[in-house]
This record gives structure tokens, C-alpha cells and sequence, in this order.
């Protein structure tokens, strides 16, 4: 997996601790149907996961887990329409070569069997043009997007006294006053 988002903006390669701590968390939540893994002579080549949206089941359960919280959760797992496409990869070496296709086309079988009617996509760079045009050909939409921006907010600390406002009163508050003006 480190091999596979090596590059990409903002991606930090997971230790083996955080590795296994991620597989325990969402074992139980993980469909088999959904979890693609593509092998050629005993090393892993690509992979793609997915699992179906468990908003209802969260709302239902109110973000607690127990005592029944757990039961709407499963429940909604199993009921969900949409599936979200959590992770996906493909080693350096065989891109470009079909996997992609290969490993959405394993997915859909099973996802429009189980009732799926649309798959919602894990965030994606907008500089990232491969995974784009992949979904372009897949005839996929852009519905949603996410963007952060960066901005420094003092470049260098300036004292109290220095400034536009160096000098000006605002509003002061008094202790015991219940935000009355002084």
C-alpha cells in the first residue's frame, strides 16, 4: 500500500501498528463482496475496498455503539443502497495496464446484486488526472467537492503595541457584569 500513494500530497505511510489497528477496527464492518485484491506471482498488485454507507445506522443509533447502537449499524449495513469506495491502489509498475477496470468491473457484479445503486468514491486530488479520467470513462460525476486552503496567518510574531490598532480601545468587559458594557 506504501508503494502504491507514494507521491501523493498530504500521505504519510502507516506503521505495522497502525496498519493492524485499522484492519481490527473495520473487520467486522467489511463486506468480502466488496474487497478486491489483485495477485500476480504472490505479490499483491492492486487492491480496491468498499463498504456500504452506515450514515442511517449512525443516525439511528445516535453514534453510540452500545447497548443497541451496534444492531442498527449492521442493520444499515445490509439495507444501505449507496457503497462508498473507501481505498483503492495499484503498484507503480502495472498501471496503466486494465487493473483498474478489471478491479471495478469485480466490484459492480457483486454490488448490483446486493441491490447498490450508485458508488461514492473516496476524495480524490483534482491534480490526480489518472484517477479522473478513469472515473470519466467509468462515467462517473462529480457532485461533491472538497477543497482546504492554506493560508499563513502572522508570518513573524508583531508585538501588542505595533499594528493598525496600536493604542485604540475596544470594548472591555468586566468581571461579574453578565456582558454589560463598562
Amino acid at each position: 500500500m506504501n508503494e502504491t500513494f507514494e507521491g501523493i500530497y498530504g500521505y504519510s505511510p502507516p506503521d505495522e501498528q497502525e496498519t493492524h489497528d485499522l484492519a481490527k477496527k473495520y473487520r467486522m464492518l467489511l463486506d468480502i463482496r466488496f474487497l478486491t485484491v489483485v495477485v500476480k506471482d504472490e505479490e499483491v498488485v492492486g487492491f480496491m475496498i468498499a463498504m456500504p454507507d452506515l450514515y442511517e445506522g449512525n443516525m439511528k443509533a445516535r453514534g453510540r455503539l452500545f447497548p443497541f447502537g451496534f444492531i442498527h449499524i449492521l442493520r444499515a449495513a445490509k439495507r444501505s443502497r449507496p457503497l462508498d469506495l473507501l481505498l483503492a491502489g495499484i503498484a507503480p509498475k502495472y498501471r496503466g495496464r486494465g487493473i483498474d477496470m478489471l478491479m471495478s468491473r469485480e466490484m459492480l457484479r457483486p454490488a448490483i446484486t446486493a441491490g447498490i445503486e450508485h458508488v461514492d468514491s473516496h476524495h480524490e486530488l483534482e491534480t490526480n488526472s489518472r484517477v479522473r479520467a478513469e472515473m470519466e470513462r467509468q462515467r462517473g460525476q462529480i457532485y461533491k467537492r472538497y477543497r482546504i486552503f492554506q493560508k499563513a496567518l502572522c508570518v513573524t510574531p508583531r508585538p501588542a503595541s505595533v499594528g493598525p490598532r496600536a493604542g485604540a480601545r475596544g470594548p472591555t468587559w468586566r468581571a461579574g457584569t453578565r456582558g454589560r458594557r463598562r
